[in-house]
C-alpha cells in the first residue's frame, strides 16, 4: 500500500512585536494656602512601555490645585483627576483656606479618570504620576508633599498629611478637608491625586501655628507594560513652574511629543501606537 501523505507544517503564529515607548508623566501641582505660597509640585515618573501596535492610548491630566486666597470663606478645590480639597475656616475672625491638592496624571486602555476607571479595572491602567499635596493656611503653614508627605505647620502646628498608599484612603482620589467656624484654626492643604490618593493636612487650635500640608499621591507602574525609569527623588528634576504633562516617545528618545492643558486647552487626550 502507498504510504500516506504526511500532514503539511504548519507555520507558528508570531507574536506582533512590541513597540518600545519611552513616557515622562507629571502631576498637578498643589495649590498654595491662604498666606502661604509655598506649592508642592506633582511628581515626575518615567518609563518604559512596551505596547502592542495599533493599541489607543489614552492620557489623561492632572489639573493644580486651586490657590486658597487670604479672608476666604470657599473651600479651594483640587485638581482635576482625584486632587482633594483644602479645609477652610469660615468664622469672620479668620477666613483662611488650605491650598488644594494637584490630580493625577495616568495613562491607560481605556478614557476616563482613575476614580471612574475603578479599583476593579486597575489592570487598565499602565502608569500614573501622582498630584501635589495643598500647602496648608498661615504664614507658617505646611507644605503640601511631592512625592510624599506633607510637612507640619511651623510652631508645633497642624500635623503633615500622609503621601497615598495602597488600600488607604481613596482609589484614585485625595483626601478632601472639612470646614471650621471658629476664631482660631489654621487649616489644612487637601490630599493629593494620584493611584491612591494623599491625605490631608491637619488644623490648628492656635492662629500661631500654621496649618499642615497635605500629603502626595502615590505614583504606580503596571509592570505588565512597563518599567519605571525614573521619579522625583531619585535625581529627576524639573522646572518648578511647570503643570502637568505627558511626554512621549516611540523612537527611543530622538523625538518627543509632549501633551499638557495648553495643548489643546483640554485635560484628556488619545494616541494610537
Amino acid at each position: 500500500e502507498p504510504e500516506p501523505e504526511p500532514e503539511p507544517e504548519t507555520e507558528p503564529e508570531l507574536e506582533p512585536e512590541h513597540v518600545n515607548v519611552l513616557v515622562e508623566l507629571k502631576g498637578g501641582n498643589g495649590g498654595g494656602g491662604s498666606m502661604n505660597n509655598n506649592r508642592a509640585n506633582g511628581t515626575i515618573v518615567k518609563a518604559e512601555l512596551n505596547i502592542l501596535p495599533g493599541t489607543t492610548l489614552y492620557f489623561t491630566l492632572g489639573g493644580n490645585g486651586v490657590e486658597a486666597p487670604d479672608n476666604t470663606t470657599n473651600f479651594a478645590g483640587g485638581g482635576y483627576n482625584g486632587g482633594g480639597r483644602g479645609d477652610k475656616n469660615y468664622h469672620t475672625s479668620k477666613k483662611k483656606a488650605g491650598g488644594g491638592g494637584g490630580g493625577a496624571t495616568h495613562i491607560a486602555l481605556v478614557n476616563g479618570t482613575l476614580s471612574s476607571i475603578g479599583l476593579g479595572n486597575q489592570d487598565n491602567i499602565i502608569i500614573v504620576a501622582a498630584g501635589g499635596g495643598g500647602a496648608g493656611s498661615g504664614s507658617t503653614g505646611g507644605l503640601g508633599g511631592t512625592n510624599g508627605n506633607g510637612t507640619q505647620g511651623g510652631s508645633s502646628g497642624g500635623g503633615g498629611g500622609s503621601m497615598g498608599s495602597i488600600s488607604v484612603g481613596t482609589f484614585g482620589v485625595g483626601e478632601d478637608g472639612s470646614q471650621f467656624n471658629n476664631s482660631n484654626s489654621q487649616v489644612g492643604g487637601g490630599g493629593g491625586g494620584g493611584l491612591w490618593g494623599g491625605i490631608h493636612g491637619g488644623h490648628t487650635n492656635s492662629g500661631y501655628k500654621g496649618g499642615g500640608g497635605g500629603g502626595s499621591g502615590i505614583s504606580w507602574v503596571n509592570t505588565s507594560y512597563g518599567t519605571q525609569t525614573g521619579i522625583t527623588g531619585d535625581g529627576t528634576t524639573t522646572d518648578a513652574g511647570d503643570s502637568s504633562y505627558v511626554k512621549i516617545s516611540t523612537d527611543n528618545g530622538t523625538t518627543w511629543t509632549i501633551y499638557n492643558y495648553s495643548t489643546n486647552n483640554q485635560y484628556d487626550y488619545n494616541i494610537i501606537i
